[in-house]
């Protein structure tokens, strides 16, 4: 490629190798937007009145919740509804994956181990969803 001077900017040359460099710079950008992880937000109704005083509260959708039941015995007995099932816990990244997951033959053998029991109690020892497989 010949080296360009100060007065060659009106070359045909130059602005190709410019309008070249501009459509790579736009697919390089728009391929890192479109694989860019995204995460959904939620907002809960008292949530939404705090997070933006413009939002009306009267419009916001109330998500029902479930009461629990009083059980005699709370580590005996799940809650009612608990999604229970047998999911690949990541020690070390603190993620746990359906069995069947794309990420699970990543996991080394000695950050892989099973758990067995409802999703709730991982979230309570601080583990979180995968993100690929969503459990």
């Amino acid at each position: 490629m010949p080296g360009f001077r100060s007065n060659d900017k009106d070359s045909p040359d130059f602005r190709l190798y410019c309008g070249i460099f501009l459509v790579v710079c736009f697919f390089v950008g728009m391929f890192n937007w479109l694989t860019a992880p995204r995460n959904q937000v939620r907002l809960e109704k008292a949530e939404a009145a705090t997070a933006a005083p413009w939002v009306s509260t009267e419009s916001a959708t109330a998500i029902p919740t479930e009461t629990p039941s009083p059980a005699t015995d709370d580590a005996a007995a799940p809650t009612e509804g608990a999604v229970t099932g047998t999911w690949v816990l990541n020690t070390s990244s603190k993620r746990f994956h359906l069995p069947d997951c794309s990420s699970v033959p990543t996991i080394k053998e000695s950050n892989r181990s099973e758990f067995t029991g409802p999703r709730e109690t991982l979230i309570e020892q601080g583990y979180k969803p995968c993100g690929a497989c969503k459990p």
